[in-house]
């Protein structure tokens, strides 16, 4: 069988595209932490399809001796199918005020075959780590999402009410001078500079002065002046938009054939073979019609993965492909494999 042999010639294509985006998407305020939270558990009312035995009898008997003020009740005396022992998870929001209420996670960690059907009995729900303070209270209904694929895994809507207020404190004082500090959710150099940029450029909200200073690639220091509503001052702050620099990185998943392309990655001058593909870029052939470019900078990386896939080229044939470029060190960016 005769191989049909197919040539892609791509000049120098240069996209420069930059994208402008809030404060608050890409920051967070240092001190406005959200608490994970968990807890030891007990669920009734299963219909025979819990633990049976062990912690959960165990429990169930601690409850029932607290309840009925019977110490002499032993686990010989609880042959039930019907509870099981569980972890409960939670996130307590920063600023979170008593009497609040947060979702609950609820799992199985012994026997039990389904949580339908079940009811949480009253958890007391701590801080993850050394601290055993109460910071809220867990009990209800359980809802399990997917009975046939997970049934030991539920969910409890608003399920636990805060009962332990954790102190935020997001304004700080280094020499009688008040700021807070933006830590940017994926640190770098250009974007911290924009975000210090932005802020003294508008004019309008915070008069031109320079009152940002980025400490690193992702920190920036933001002076909170005298006299102002602190609410407002944050609020107008996080609503500055900024020019948003992201690194050149392409993610592959080898199993599901999944691939990200950033905006930054470029290919250098390169000719490739693969199969029946023969790639051309950034030459000029007679043999082929090319596209009309400037020489400034490499071609987009996606521009190339664009007309591979116009050729019907195979998942495989591009992942091998990208691989190979970075391998000639012809692409310019991070290659990350999952």
């Amino acid at each position: 069988m005769k191989r049909c042999l197919l040539t892609i010639a791509v000049l120098f294509l240069a996209a420069d595209a930059a994208f402008a985006e809030r404060l608050k998407d890409i920051v967070r305020i240092e001190g406005a932490v959200d608490n994970d939270l968990k807890g030891f558990g007990l669920v009734i009312g299963l219909k025979g399809t819990g633990d049976g035995k062990g912690l959960a009898t165990s429990a169930m008997k601690s409850v029932l001796q607290r309840l009925l003020k019977d110490n002499n009740l032993s686990e010989a005396d609880i042959q039930s199918k019907n509870v099981a022992i569980v972890l409960v998870t939670a996130t307590l929001p920063a600023f979170s005020k008593i009497g609040g209420k947060i979702d609950v996670k609820v799992s199985s960690i012994g026997n039990a075959s389904s949580l339908q059907g079940g009811v949480l009995l009253e958890t007391h729900l701590v801080p993850v780590g050394p601290l055993d303070e109460v910071y809220a209270v867990a009990q209800g209904p359980l809802l399990v999402g997917d009975d046939e694929n997970h049934p030991t895994v539920a969910e409890i809507p608003n399920g636990a009410t805060v009962v332990e207020e954790e102190p935020t404190d997001i304004i700080h004082e280094n020499d009688g001078v008040r700021h807070i500090s933006l830590l940017l959710n994926h640190p770098d150099y250009t974007t911290a500079n924009n975000i210090v940029e932005a802020i003294s450029n508008d004019a309008q909200l915070f008069g031109g002065g320079n009152i940002a200073r980025a400490a690193n690639a992702g920190q920036v220091d933001v002076i909170v002046p005298e006299g102002v509503d602190e609410v407002s001052f944050i609020s107008t702050l996080l609503d500055v938009t900024v020019q948003v620099d992201n690194a050149a990185k392409v993610v592959i998943n080898q199993r599901t054939k999944t691939i990200i392309i950033g905006e930054h990655v470029t290919v250098l001058p390169v000719a490739i073979s693969h199969g029946n593909l023969r790639i051309t870029i950034g030459r000029e052939e007679k043999s082929v019609t090319t596209l009309d470019a400037t020489e400034d900078e490499g071609t987009p990386l996606q521009r190339i993965v664009d007309m591979l896939n116009a050729v019907k080229a195979t998942p495989d044939d591009v992942i091998a492909i990208i691989q190979a470029l970075k391998a000639a060190g012809a692409l310019q960016g991070e290659i990350i494999l999952r």
